[in-house]
């Protein structure tokens, strides 16, 4: 079972989501999604489920797997792993933002935890993550409307990100 954990704002899940997949598909195991991080952050919330996912949300005990139940359970962890290579130890932390090919020496049996902000991770999987990431719903006249309004003329879209806080014009 490979479990990620989801946390940040929709593009950061997304980049989660999809490497998270492609481990699964090649390790042919099942994926879980840890959304435990979203009970903890006023300003974000678990925001996958408007997409065609394979959306399996992994339960405390699932988790627990991996990260333990209490500090004791932990530590024994740690000394358990400490001295192999961080790909074989059960969580694999992000280990920089480039991309990072000890991903596929890990077992079928990891919870990972970064944000994996390169399409390398996925890119073998492409036309799979690009069906998934479609959204379920159809839209509302008013967004049918602004979509035309959109497609019909030339327009410009400005994101201003400004540390947590964004502004879009």
């Amino acid at each position: 079972m490979i479990i990620v954990q989801l946390t940040g704002g929709l593009g950061n899940q997304l980049f989660q989501y999809a490497v998270g997949r492609r481990l699964a598909e090649f390790h042919n195991t099942n994926l879980k999604l840890d959304v435990l991080a979203f009970e903890y952050d006023p300003l974000r919330s678990y925001s996958l489920q408007h997409f065609n996912i394979l959306e399996n949300i992994a339960t405390i005990d699932d988790i627990a797997r991996f990260k333990g139940t209490n500090r004791l359970s932990r530590a024994f962890q740690h000394l358990r792993y400490r001295g192999q290579p961080y790909y074989k130890q059960p969580i694999f932390h992000e280990q920089g933002f480039g991309f990072d090919p000890n991903i596929y020496k890990t077992s079928e049996d990891v919870y990972l935890a970064g944000y994996w902000q390169s399409e390398k991770y996925f890119k073998e999987i492409e036309a799979i993550i690009r069906k998934e990431f479609i959204i379920k719903y159809e839209m509302d006249e008013k967004n049918k409307e602004l979509a035309q309004h959109i497609s019909n003329c030339e327009s410009v879209s400005i994101h201003i990100r400004r540390g947590n806080m964004s502004v879009t014009l």
